[in-house]
């Protein structure tokens, strides 16, 4: 009897792979990498901090009067733009909500200090010992159709045009 490997014709024999990845599989890779470099930019790429002394409030609609004054003297400020509460400890830290890796939860100014509202940036940055507000563009995030009116996707990383400690 012949040994096993050989006399076996050529459509019996294993097919060689190629070490060619797929165009689907290329296509995924440079995505993949395109998200890290994106990350890396997040972390490396604080926007301009500021600060908006709240303190001389008496309570949440004096402190969110105080701060509508402050933020209109900002360089950066025009109508429209978004807010998000966060802790102000992890500024540098984190970029994100804890829902996902692209995702944060914005209102506009007008919410800011209506009690009423659930998600009111200006209330949730004080539930923090550090309190602070994130400014972000609304042209560069999207809005996340299919969950609530004030999520959105991150979509570019300069989407968050600067820090407020309040």
């Amino acid at each position: 009897m012949p040994p096993l490997d050989q006399n076996l014709p050529d459509s019996a024999s294993p097919e060689k792979k190629s070490s060619i990845p797929s165009k689907n599989v290329r296509s995924r890779i440079k995505e993949t990498r395109d998200k890290l470099v994106w990350i890396e930019k997040q972390k490396n790429i604080l926007p301009p901090i500021y600060n908006i002394d709240v303190s001389k409030g008496w309570d949440m609609e004096s402190r969110v009067a105080l701060f509508h004054k402050g933020l209109k003297k900002l360089p950066f400020y025009r109508p429209g733009l978004l807010y998000s509460g966060f802790d102000g400890n992890k500024i540098g830290i984190t970029f994100h909500s804890e829902c996902g890796e692209w995702v944060v939860f914005c209102n506009y100014e007008e919410v800011m200090g209506d009690l009423t509202e659930i998600d009111d940036p200006f209330y949730y940055a004080e539930t923090y010992d550090s309190p602070a507000i994130a400014v972000y563009d609304p042209e560069k995030l999207k809005q996340n159709l299919y969950s609530l009116d004030c999520e959105y996707i991150i979509d570019a990383p300069e989407a968050l045009i600067a820090i407020i400690k309040i």
